[in-house]
């Protein structure tokens, strides 16, 4: 099942992200997972996989045809 949740306002509507990954680990079933993502205004990606009474970031990595790509 998929969400997409818009706010009208573009600023300070992540503050409570990660709180809200744990209130979800806390109510949700037990064999059941969710994949929490956000996009900043910026672009940026950020996430978390949560289960059962855990929560773990997800780590977005630039890649093109399987090889990492470097940014510096």
């Amino acid at each position: 099942m998929w969400f997409e949740l818009d706010c009208e306002e573009w600023y300070a509507k992540h503050y409570a992200d990660e709180s809200l990954a744990e209130f979800i680990s806390q109510v949700i079933a037990e064999g059941t997972y969710c994949v929490l993502e956000f996009q900043g205004e910026d672009g940026a990606w950020w996430g978390y996989y949560i289960t059962k009474d855990s929560v773990k970031e997800i780590k977005y990595v630039r890649m093109v045809d399987g090889k990492l790509i470097e940014t510096t």
